[in-house]
């Protein structure tokens, strides 16, 4: 038994190395997940109007097994789908990964400013002071304590 069978996956013809078109029987959702591919920029799944999900992420996934569609990766979690490998090679060379735009370093972020700054006033600066919070706080943002 095929492993197509197995999964309960609706198969019509032989199998071989390289699936033709014909050997398959596609459903609507695939003929226009295909449909979809076939451009320069191929298709992600958010593409796909008119069914749910879980439907045309199952189709996806039986159309990549299947060798109709190929994945060009854009990151960890984003990705186009083609219907040719070398298009989906082209457009991964072509666009930039997500993630790759973003500075190496250390990630900390500091203010342009140091400690000993002087604080800049000018006829607009106002100052805002709290109520006196009652005896049982013992600091506060808008309360200085005095």
């Amino acid at each position: 038994m095929r492993k197509e069978q197995e999964q309960g996956l609706q198969v019509d013809g032989p199998t071989s190395a390289a699936p033709a078109l014909a050997q398959w029987k596609l459903s609507t959702l695939d003929k226009k997940v295909l449909a979809l591919a076939e451009s320069a920029t191929g298709m992600a799944s958010s593409d796909v109007s008119g069914h749910t999900v879980d439907h045309v992420g199952r189709a996806i996934a039986v159309l990549v097994k299947r060798g109709l569609l190929f994945v060009a990766k854009m990151g960890h979690r984003s990705c186009r789908y083609f219907t040719n490998e070398e298009m989906a090679r082209a457009y991964e060379a072509n666009h930039k990964k997500v993630g790759e735009h973003r500075q190496k370093g250390s990630g900390v972020r500091k203010a342009p400013w140091t400690v000993d700054t002087p604080a800049v006033e000018t006829a607009a600066t106002k100052y805002t002071y709290g109520k006196s919070p009652s005896e049982r706080v013992f600091r506060s943002n808008t309360h200085s304590g005095s």
